[in-house]
């Protein structure tokens, strides 16, 4: 992967015009993440204003190459090496394609490099080291006590990454000591050499695994809300987190009896434990308050509902009263019951890039949002020179600013509090979703403004700054580049 960046950035700084689109060849994100994939794609897709066709088909070349090896990466993460192997194969050495001559001088080179470190790669997976993996090995012993004691149980097992659903099928077809079917279903915006299904292969995919033809099927979240399978007993996010509304929405797939739901992460991947303990935490906050509800006559609701709502207003006045705002905005917000959490998408592309239960409060003015996934994987967001730096009430401002990784768009900027790293969101460049009904705000000028629909946010407390501290102990090093 260096010899293809370094052709990379070898072609585009021969184009002028290339460096006024701006494209960020100099700013890679780090390697083995989904920021990785975005920056591949944008370099493919910002070919159209290039008139030199053998500069283009160099570049074309190493976006492929780089994108195939980052994907292999990915893959050696949560699974094995000889995963990784078979797929460098597939994608870059079958038959077809090493029949047909380079397309370029780029991949010409790079077919050759690639060749040599293809030998070492099959050096290295003749090793014990790299046909084990610890997440497959738990996949194993929970299919295996699954299956042994109800050999028609049916399982989901969901992934991140459209490939990785396809490595995770060929692994348990092949497990010998699992002797199980398996399948997998992806989104249908792609191909099949990118791990894509069709509309057509998704709907006899979950015939056969209904019918029992299949008895493991490996998914992306984009396929979750279609599932619907009577017999599934067991549910598997396979080093994969989402919210709490997700992680009920995919413990609901398991519809049988004493159905089962486990979560398995990495060792690499610690933070998504934590992840997961909030989400059930919350889960077990959801459950008792709909049994709360639920023992409640419709009368004592109505009275509960309208003590609710009093309060509210009355907080909301009293919050006027103490910041000097608005009389009619305050008028304007009462009786407005705040009944829901916001997913946070950038307001050019709608790309999600965090959760409302992520904000929190430093100082009673600034909002951060404490989510490591967004601020530390680098799979939501880059950075770019923000100017200088600066000291503003509670907190300071590195001069690094955040964008979208989807678009390019502006959407935050990093601040140092009390030794630790935060992204300070810009309220004008977000807009904000309704998770359950999926409804999206009008968009806010100032955070005022949002709390005629948001939940009233937290101060940042002590447990979410040693929770931060574990897993963003320093500024991550895609931001350090532009640090002043």
């Amino acid at each position: 992967m260096n010899m293809g960046e370094g052709l990379l950035r070898d072609y585009c700084d021969s184009l002028e015009q290339w460096q006024s689109e701006g494209l960020p060849v100099s700013s890679v994100p780090p390697r083995g993440t989904p920021a990785y994939l975005n920056y591949c794609t944008n370099v493919k897709y910002n070919m159209h204003n290039i008139t030199d066709q053998t500069v283009c088909k160099n570049i074309l070349a190493c976006s492929r190459y780089l994108g195939c090896c980052n994907e292999a990466q990915m893959i050696a993460q949560c699974f094995r090496a000889v995963d990784a192997l078979r797929y460098l194969e597939t994608e870059l050495r079958t038959e077809d394609e090493m029949a047909k001559p380079p397309a370029s001088e780029a991949e010409e080179r790079l077919r050759r490099h690639l060749d040599d470190v293809m030998q070492q790669l099959i050096r290295f997976c003749g090793t014990k080291e790299a046909s084990s993996s610890p997440p497959l090995d738990k996949l194993v012993e929970i299919l295996r006590e699954q299956f042994t004691g109800q050999p028609n149980s049916r399982a989901i097992v969901f992934v991140k990454q459209k490939f990785y659903a396809r490595v995770l099928a060929d692994f348990v077809d092949e497990c010998a000591e699992l002797r199980l079917k398996a399948t997998y279903v992806t989104g249908a915006t792609s191909g099949e050499s990118t791990g894509g299904t069709n509309a057509a292969e998704q709907r006899a995919r979950l015939e056969d695994f209904r019918r029992g033809l299949y008895k493991v099927i490996a998914c992306t979240s984009v396929t979750e809300e279609g599932l619907d399978i009577p017999d599934c007993n067991l549910v598997v996010r396979y080093c994969h987190v989402t919210n709490e509304v997700s992680m009920v929405q995919t413990k609901g797939r398991g519809r049988a009896r004493n159905s089962a739901y486990h979560v398995i992460v990495a060792e690499t991947q610690e933070w998504l434990k934590d992840k997961e303990r909030i989400n059930q935490e919350r889960d077990a906050m959801m459950s008792q308050a709909v049994r709360t509800v639920a023992a409640m006559s419709a009368r004592e609701l109505e009275i509960q509902m309208l003590e609710y709502q009093v309060r509210m207003m009355n907080t909301d006045e009293d919050n006027q009263e103490a910041g000097g705002g608005d009389v009619n905005q305050a008028n304007n917000n009462r009786g407005q019951v705040l009944d829901s959490d916001h997913d946070i998408l950038c307001s050019k592309c709608f790309t999600q890039l965090s959760h409302s239960t992520r904000l929190r409060l430093i100082g009673d003015i600034h909002r951060v949002v404490v989510d490591v996934e967004m601020f530390a994987s680098g799979g939501r967001l880059r950075g770019q020179a923000g100017g200088e730096a600066k000291r503003v009430p509670g907190v300071e401002v590195i001069g690094v600013d955040l964008v979208c990784d989807s678009c390019g768009f502006k959407v935050a900027k990093v601040v140092s509090y009390g030794r630790l790293f935060f992204p300070l969101l810009t309220v004008e460049a977000v807009l904000f979703r309704r998770s359950i009904t999926m409804e999206t705000e009008r968009p806010a000028r100032k955070w005022k403004a949002t709390e005629s629909f948001l939940r009233p946010v937290a101060r940042l407390s002590q447990e979410d700054k040693n929770l931060w501290r574990r897993h963003v102990p320093r500024l991550p090093e895609h931001y350090r580049p532009y640090w002043n």
